[in-house]
């Protein structure tokens, strides 16, 4: 089918301007980069290091170069071949929301998250066929905090097919993530020709980045993992109150990232990505859910494609703390503008509550069903000379009727979309079938899935060298 058209919010103009002046931020203002060796490194190609203040001043030509080596295209990979992510491409996939700490249970009761919870919504994902990724959306409660990261790799590794994600805390956590991810490839270098973790690096806002962030770079740079690099600047508080100044903030933020990380390992695979939003002056929190998030994703999946890079943007959120209808209609816009707008990955499009503190069993379900409503419409309309049936239309003639044919037979499953649980009954069907809200049906099939739904084993070899890393983890000194 012919996709329709990407949203768009910048003209050509704009987006040089973005360019340009984050070009002059960087020149002249400067990004905060907090770690020994990425300050000597960008001293040696030429950047303007203040070590003092571990602020890095950076030539436009360094950051022109280092745009110039990355790929355009690169693939995310999963266990299974056929759950891989062809990032650069006009495919959108839809991803989980992440380290969340709160529980939605299919009982009803809302509680602290676990490790079991990271096991279930990872093989939950797995049975969902509009959510691509496998990550484990929780972040686990119960276990040693200091191995709580390897815990959340071997949930999601143990439980799902599809890609993963990884977590940027630092240089022995990322460690610990990516010889997790190696294990699961088949060593170091079947990793590096086919990574299956992705790791994100979230910006201080403004123009700084925690040691942390910048070790966890390193260590997934020199490994070959994909970064994408997301500020989550607040409009008002942590960037400006205006639009266009803070694209141009999260622009500079980006190209900082990025330029660090092309010097560490030459054409690494590299993302353009935003969690930026604003700041709620009235209850003095970050909001998902609003218009302002919603443009910024357009402006982002635009910068990308200027930058000839893949996109990352949020989608799916919501700031409602159970499912009702604010939760739906918050998630199925957010998520159907940033698909709409073309971004490769939206994280967040499904399973959250809470502003993206709360993870939902039930709400994962129905996410699931809306990604599936969104994807069909972006597929667009097939003009092919089946999908015209111009023979279909004269044979049948005036007063016919097309139930009975076989172009309708043969066609009506890839064109027409079935969703599981809308309810498409009259009242009284609906009542005799027992009333069910749609939450109900969501909590039935989230069941279904935990309970039916299988996902092969990894080999005995490979869980026991697994188990080895959390066990050394969870040895280390909180």
């Amino acid at each position: 089918m012919s996709r329709t058209r990407w949203l768009e919010v910048l003209t050509d103009e704009q987006i040089r301007q973005v360019h340009r002046s984050s070009l002059e931020i960087l020149e002249q203002t400067g990004v905060c980069m907090p770690q020994r060796r990425l300050l000597e490194l960008l001293r040696d190609h030429g950047a303007w290091v203040d070590f003092e203040r571990q602020v890095i001043r950076f030539p436009s030509s360094l950051v022109e170069r280092a745009l110039k080596g990355c790929p355009s295209r690169f693939t995310w990979h999963g266990r299974n071949p056929k759950h891989d992510f062809r990032l650069g491409e006009d495919k959108v996939y839809y991803l989980g929301a992440s380290t969340l700490v709160t529980v939605y249970d299919l009982d009803g009761t809302r509680r602290p998250s676990t490790f079991a919870d990271v096991q279930r919504f990872s093989r939950l994902k797995d049975g969902l066929e509009h959510v691509h990724d496998g990550y484990g959306a929780v972040h686990p409660q119960d276990v040693p905090e200091p191995a709580a990261h390897c815990y959340q790799m071997i949930g999601q590794l143990a439980n799902s097919e599809k890609p993963f994600r990884a977590r940027m805390f630092g240089r022995r956590v990322s460690e610990d993530c990516l010889r997790m991810a190696q294990i699961v490839a088949g060593g170091e270098a079947a990793f590096r020709q086919r990574p299956n973790l992705l790791a994100v690096v979230n910006t201080v806002s403004p123009l700084t980045n925690t040691p942390e962030q910048m070790e966890a770079l390193i260590v997934y740079a020199e490994g070959n993992a994909p970064l994408f690099f997301s500020p989550q600047i607040q409009a008002g508080a942590t960037g400006p109150v205006t639009l266009a100044g803070l694209l141009i903030q999260m622009n500079a933020e980006i190209l900082a990232g990025i330029t660090a990380a092309q010097l560490v390992n030459p054409g690494c695979r590299v993302g353009y990505g935003t969690t930026s939003g604003i700041m709620d002056m009235r209850h003095g929190l970050m909001p998902y859910a609003t218009p302002e998030s919603a443009l910024i994703n357009i402006a982002t999946a635009q910068m990308a494609r200027f930058y000839q890079m893949p996109s990352r943007g949020t989608g799916g959120f919501t700031e409602a703390n159970t499912l009702d209808m604010q939760a739906g209609f918050e998630t199925a816009l957010t998520t159907y503008v940033a698909a709409q707008a073309g971004i490769n990955i939206i994280i967040g499009a499904a399973g959250s509550l809470q502003n993206a503190l709360g993870a939902s069993y039930a709400k994962f379900v129905v996410d699931n069903e809306i990604i599936g409503y969104i994807e069909r419409m972006l597929a667009g309309v097939d003009f092919t000379p089946e999908a015209m049936a111009l023979d279909t239309i004269k044979a049948v003639g005036p007063a016919g009727q097309f139930m009975t044919e076989d172009h309708t037979v043969r066609n009506f499953r890839r064109e027409l979309f079935r969703p599981k649980l809308s309810n498409r009954a009259a009242f009284t069907q609906w009542e005799e079938a027992g009333s069910k809200t749609i939450e109900q049906q969501a909590t039935a099939e989230a069941e279904r899935i935990l309970r039916e739904h299988q996902v092969p084993p990894l080999p005995q070899e490979v869980e026991r060298e697994l188990w080895k890393v959390v066990r050394a983890a969870e040895g280390r000194k909180a």
